[in-house]
């Protein structure tokens, strides 16, 4: 009797599915689609968290100089009056308090770090009553901020993205620099003459 031959099935291709249909293949963004697609968003942290960085750093400075004002200086706080001497030390405890804020935030806003979104906002709030120029830019950074991409952007999903693609570089546009230097030069103008007030005063 001759012996039966059994012919054994071909082997299953490694992306064959066994269980049925092999899957649609995946046509999603790439990593690189979806940083491309924030760039804006990521530019304008970056470019405000900078902002914050020197007006930190110069509250810092004029801090110092407060602080040194009203202990050796001609007007100390020794030789004020009870009611001048408050304003002074609540002016230099604030001077003191907002390189505290400005300068985490800066870092972190330029890091993309989500901790840094609702300070921002906080700050953004606040900066609403300094009318004409404070509200329209504050009012525009909330923008930001609140948007989907600006939220998507303050993720830490998307620094997992960041980090994946290191050949797409952020570049602040000339006009976001031109925005941010006067607003700087209108922060700095303000604090020297809150400085001057207390030296002064």
């Amino acid at each position: 009797m001759n012996a039966t031959h059994f012919q054994m099935p071909p082997p299953v291709p490694p992306t064959a599915n066994v269980n049925g249909p092999n899957p649609a293949p995946f046509f999603g963004p790439s990593a690189e689609e979806i940083r491309r697609a924030h760039l804006t968003h990521e530019n304008t942290f970056k470019g405000l968290g900078t902002l914050y960085l020197f007006g930190g750093g110069l509250m810092a400075l004029g801090s110092v100089f407060l602080i040194f004002n009203l202990v050796f200086g001609e007007k100390s706080v020794g030789s004020l009056d009870g009611e001048s001497a408050v304003e002074s030390i609540a002016i230099a405890v604030g001077a003191i308090i907002l390189p505290l804020i400005y300068l985490p935030l800066g870092r972190n806003l330029r890091q993309l770090k989500p901790q840094a979104a609702y300070p921002a906002r906080l700050v953004s709030y606040l900066g609403l009553f300094a009318f004409p120029v404070g509200t329209l830019l504050h009012a525009c950074i909330l923008y930001y901020l609140f948007s989907e991409k600006g939220r998507f952007v303050l993720s830490d999903e998307y620094r997992a993205i960041v980090e994946r693609t290191p050949d797409v570089k952020a570049k602040t546009s000339l006009l976001t620099w031109v925005i941010l230097a006067i607003v700087l030069l209108v922060f700095a103008i303000i604090f020297s003459l809150v400085i001057f007030a207390v030296v002064a005063h």
